[in-house]
């Protein structure tokens, strides 16, 4: 999945960092992956 746009900067997200994606009750989630 490609998603672009300054409002991901904007909301923490980098390019290439790693994400998680998941649907709950009918709502695409994306989370950044943390490193540990």
């Amino acid at each position: 999945m490609h998603l672009k746009g300054n409002w991901l900067e904007e909301t923490g997200f980098m390019t290439g960092q790693p994400v998680q994606v998941s649907i709950e009750h009918g709502l695409l989630i994306i989370r950044l992956v943390e490193n540990s």
